[in-house]
């Protein structure tokens, strides 16, 4: 019955805990109601928010616990451990339903900071250690140039520079950032005064003491992974690619309700980073929404949709443009682009087109002046459409010269009815296969079909392994290596 009512609206579910609430509040009893969008108690009834998000779930369940063990109230601490226990062990399970979210994140970070800071019980310390550990590790793999790249969940349009860069996943989790970056505005005023560190390993990490380039493959939850077979299989799949002057990351699932289906983020000498995106929408938040499916091999990807009328291709303002062959070369400022057109036809670039993207988050850097500007482009009715992109730097060519050179020579993207591939002037070689209905497309890297089936791992190949199920996770940065254990039957947590 609880799958059953949680499958369906969530305003229903929490209606009827509402309703059913065995301890109604002192004050307000179980509530005016309907839940609706209201939270406060006067609603709601609730004693504490008991809406179950990665972020409200730390909340709650940190401050029940501390007010719990400061009160000497035992019976409630026990459950309230347990139910950290719980949480720790899911996180180390199947991961994070809020996975990697720039809104949330750091919510989350800042109630099991409290925790690891303010708790008594050892082991109770040693769970919130846990959870950090791994949500800082989560930040690290993403962390570039002061910004985060896609994919993730729960985005509401943190994507430009400086408009929100990463976002609280940032700027809130404890991990070093690059001296001269100025953090994007709105999260300059935290603070944070706390005992907890992230292991060596991981701050090294963040630093980028890792060879590259380097490919990594992760996986992702279902949002309410909690309910009964909401941890059977992971919901999403990721491919994420570092170099020296971009990191690009997708999801091959695409954009969903309220997360986002991939970003790149290339380096920028001056403000950090800049973003590079593609998307179907013409307003609102780019990063989220539409019917598409991405395939990424290392520095080369296929992006592309069976409904897109007018796709968009955001980059930064200050990149030079070249057309050669029906092709769009970028040379960025530091890094370099190619974009090849499926079954759609790159206009000029109007910086006026990013306007309805910017919402309330306005404009950065430079006095109200886009950072960003945005190449138009209209799909040929009928099948798919979309963009095969690489991504390219001093490691894989000598120059931008070179680059061209190379693409123009070799590089070579076609489309044909369902099937789509490309074959990158740096090597690379991805194909997608979509009907327009599979959630998971069938995929080609470097020729080989790609199997879901070895892609249930939470982290592997990268500098960071955590398999589906397993509990232990592993990175190695910086000539250092660190190793959390979460012994999921017992939950309890080790580390060395």
């Amino acid at each position: 019955w609880w799958k059953l009512i949680s499958d369906g609206d969530w305003k229903i579910y929490e209606e009827y805990e509402r309703r059913t609430n065995p301890r109604p509040h002192p004050q307000f009893g179980i509530g005016t109601g309907p839940v609706g969008e209201a939270w406060d108690p006067g609603v709601r009834g609730g004693w504490v928010d008991w809406r179950n998000t990665d972020n409200l779930r730390s909340m709650r369940e940190v401050s029940v616990y501390l007010f719990a063990e400061e009160t000497g109230n035992e019976l409630v601490r026990k459950v309230y451990k347990e139910r950290i226990r719980r949480t720790a062990r899911a996180f180390y399970s199947v991961g994070n339903g809020e996975w990697d979210s720039p809104a949330y994140v750091g919510l989350t970070v800042q109630g099991y900071l409290m925790l690891y800071d303010f708790a008594r019980d050892p082991e109770v310390r040693l769970l919130s250690k846990g959870i950090l550990d791994y949500l800082a590790t989560a930040t690290a793999l993403k962390f570039f140039h002061g910004g985060a790249s896609g994919p993730n969940t729960r985005d509401y349009g943190t994507w430009a520079a400086g408009g929100g860069g990463g976002g609280s996943r940032v700027w809130s989790t404890w991990l070093p950032v690059r001296r001269g970056i100025k953090p994007p505005g709105g999260y300059t005023d935290m603070l944070f005064l706390s005992a907890y560190r992230p292991p060596a390993a991981v701050v090294a990490l963040a630093g980028d003491e890792v060879t590259k380039p380097w490919e990594h493959l992760a996986s992702h939850p279902v949002y309410n992974n909690w309910v009964p077979g909401g941890d059977d299989a992971p919901a999403y799949h990721e491919t994420l690619y570092r170099s020296r002057d971009f990191q690009v990351g997708t999801q091959v699932e695409g954009g969903s309700y309220d997360g986002n289906g991939g970003k790149i983020v290339l380096a920028h000498p001056e403000r950090g980073c800049d973003y590079f995106l593609v998307t179907s929408k013409t307003k609102g938040n780019p990063c989220v929404g539409g019917n598409d499916r991405i395939a990424q091999c290392r520095n080369a990807l296929i992006w592309a949709s069976h409904t897109a009328k007018d796709w968009r291709v955001l980059f930064p303002a200050d990149a030079v443009i070249e057309r050669e062959q029906g092709i769009v070369l970028l040379k960025f400022a530091r890094g370099w682009a190619a974009i090849h057109p499926l079954r759609c036809e790159l206009g000029e670039p109007d910086a006026a087109l990013i306007k309805p993207f910017l919402g309330k988050s306005g404009t950065d850097a430079g006095g109200g002046k886009p950072v960003q500007t945005a190449l138009p482009a209209t799909a040929e009715p009928g099948g798919l459409s979309g963009f095969a992109i690489e991504l390219a730097d001093g490691l894989h060519f000598a120059d931008y010269a070179a680059f061209k050179a190379a693409v123009l020579a070799k590089a070579k993207a076609q489309v044909a009815g369902n099937r789509a591939e490309f074959v990158a002037a740096s090597g690379a070689r991805v194909a997608l296969t979509w009907d327009g209905q599979a959630k998971l497309p069938a995929v080609e890297r470097d020729g080989k079909l790609h199997d879901w089936e070895k892609h249930r791992a939470m982290w592997q190949n990268g500098p960071a392994t955590l398999g589906w199920k397993q509990g232990r996770l592993v990175v190695e940065a910086g000539g250092r290596t660190f190793t959390g254990a979460m012994d999921l039957p017992t939950g309890t947590y080790r580390f060395e």
